[in-house]
């Protein structure tokens, strides 16, 4: 796909799939670092399939007491060698023409989307508790693993162009949702068919959601936010450029849960 046709794709719907970016062996070295963390805390096993033993580690750590998979979870989103995928030169390419000249990263994350779970599945909603210092801005999700059946990204073409709105919390996930009246004028679409190595850009105020893994395997994704600190002109007055607390609550991920009935 162009360079144009990309632009073109985000303009319009809010996001594109691109496929073949990331280099098979940046994503092996970060499989590798999430084992080297993980099997601190399991039995070994011998497979040589780095999904299979990630899976297995993290099936195991989740039937452990405590607060081990949580600490391990963090542990693994903030990885170093997760930075080497909006860095490497692809993506910088990528970048340079969406005409987002000065790249600043709003942090990383790991999600695992275990196969029939619905506890961590999020509601649809925006992006839009990060920090931003920029309305120029980007999710940038890298898939880490594929298979079939495992789910992955719903999202709204178009409702980017809503802006930030007003978002609640749901009492059925605890999770942060918009009410469906937003909802009314944008096509949903599901991103499923994806591979370990392609990119998926998406606009921080595209509504999106997850969509369930009904595999066997779990659905592992690296991701991450950016925005453009030279399209900042508010900042001789303010940091962010909109008022985040009018949009949404700053309580975390696992705060929310405890509102969940």
């Amino acid at each position: 796909m162009s360079y144009q046709k990309i632009q073109n794709r985000i303009n319009k719907d809010g996001f594109v799939h691109l496929k073949n970016i990331i280099s098979q062996k940046l994503i092996k070295d970060i499989k590798s670092d999430m084992i080297l963390c993980m099997e601190q805390f399991v039995s070994k096993i011998k497979n040589k399939n780095l999904d299979v033993k990630i899976d297995h580690y993290f099936n195991e750590i989740t039937k452990k007491r405590g607060n081990l998979r949580s600490h391990v979870y963090k542990s693994i989103s903030n990885m170093l060698k997760l930075y080497e995928l909006s860095t490497s030169p692809k993506v910088q390419k990528i970048l340079k023409n969406l005409e987002i000249n000065s790249p600043r990263h709003l942090g990383t994350s790991i999600f695992a989307i275990e196969p029939k779970q619905n506890k961590f599945l999020t509601e649809i909603h925006q992006d839009i508790r990060n920090n931003f210092v920029s309305l120029k801005s980007l999710n940038l999700w890298f898939p880490l693993n594929s298979g079939k059946q495992i789910g992955g990204l719903g999202i709204y073409s178009g409702s980017h162009l809503l802006g930030p709105i007003k978002h609640t919390i749901s009492k059925k996930s605890g999770f942060i949702t918009v009410d469906s009246k937003f909802l009314k004028n944008f096509k949903f679409v599901k991103i499923t068919n994806f591979k370990a190595g392609d990119l998926i850009l998406f606009s921080p105020f595209a509504l999106h959601c997850s969509i369930k893994n009904k595999g066997k395997k779990i659905r592992w994704t690296a991701a991450m936010c950016i925005d453009d600190i030279s399209k900042t002109p508010h900042l001789n007055k303010k940091f962010n450029p909109f008022e985040k607390d009018k949009y949404v609550t700053n309580l975390t991920n696992e705060e929310l849960l405890k509102f969940r009935n």
